[in-house]
């Protein structure tokens, strides 16, 4: 994560973990120890001091083993369901929101921001786990309400990081949706300020 300390105890995601950093501990942990923990290790046990507990044997997580997947979305993973569990006890709490920000570059061209959108929705609806809502009906969004799209219009780079707070602490709505939500903004000189977000129950799908 880039810290220059750690605590044994301190919460893997309150420090800013995201769901792909989980998984990137969970390989070196397997690579360094020998051990074949499930994906969703440090979503359970969450600090230093939990993983060493399993590592050393004192607990146990036990992967899932192959079943036949069914038609529709597939069953929530013990991840998802915890952090469904967490959104459910406070929904707008954004400790699971994962923001990046890309600052993209044309090289014969400005980018073109309705071409950019077009593409992003391309993808969302590619992939089922970013168009899914997780109501009780596993509801499916439709291309124009699987993304939000925002253009903000002029953007200094002196306020990329008040921006990038100010939509990070925006919650989600896992049962209505959006789940993806991009925000835009022109930086002058052909460059052009992306920030993604989605929830880290969508990245960890």
């Amino acid at each position: 994560l880039g810290l220059d300390s750690v605590g044994i105890t301190d919460d893997f995601f309150d420090l800013g973990g995201a769901s792909l950093d989980a998984l990137a501990v969970v390989a070196r942990i397997d690579a360094a120890f020998g051990t074949d923990l499930p994906d969703a290790a440090v979503f359970r046990a969450r600090t230093i001091a939990e993983l060493a507990a399993i590592v050393d044997g004192a607990e146990a997580i036990t992967a899932p083993t192959a079943v036949d997947l069914p038609d529709g979305p597939l069953p929530l993973s013990p991840g998802e369901e915890y952090m469904l569990f967490e959104y459910r006890t406070d929904p707008i709490n954004p400790r699971y929101n994962v923001t990046r920000l890309y600052t993209l570059e044309g090289h014969d061209a400005p980018i073109d921001i309705e071409q950019l959108e077009t593409a992003l929705r391309d993808v969302v609806m590619h992939h089922e786990t970013l168009h899914t809502c997780f109501d009780r009906d596993r509801t499916t969004l439709d291309r124009t309400s699987a993304l939000r799209f925002v253009d903000l219009g002029a953007v200094r780079d002196d306020e990329l990081d008040d921006w990038s707070a100010r939509i990070q602490r925006e919650p989600f709505d896992l049962d209505a949706g959006p789940l993806v939500r991009a925000h835009v903004g022109d930086l002058g000189d052909g460059r052009v300020a992306l920030f993604l977000g989605m929830h880290h129950i969508v990245l960890g799908s």
